[in-house]
């Protein structure tokens, strides 16, 4: 399991607890357990996953050159070919 999966999995799991608490007419101890163990969950989670995007952002800065996508391509394309477009029909 990557950090990615385990981090949504503990948020997912802190957000459980938090609805829980909130849904469920509880006092006393339990309340608290619950409680304490949502804010844990996603603290934890949420660390993780800054973990996790650091590390591809690392990864990726690591690497020689920068690679587009086709997607990226074909909208630079469009976009310039629009605004010049625009220029001509401007004039």
């Amino acid at each position: 399991m990557d950090n990615r999966s385990l981090g949504l999995l503990l948020v997912g799991a802190g957000t459980v607890f938090l609805i829980l608490a909130l849904t469920l007419h509880i006092a006393g101890l339990l309340y608290g357990v619950i409680l304490g163990s949502s804010i844990v969950l996603n603290v934890s989670g949420a660390g993780i996953l800054m973990k996790f995007i650091a590390d591809k952002k690392l990864a990726n800065l690591q690497r020689p050159y920068k690679v587009r996508s086709l997607f990226y391509e074909f909208y630079v394309g469009i976009y310039s070919m629009g605004m010049f477009g625009g220029i001509l029909l401007w004039k």
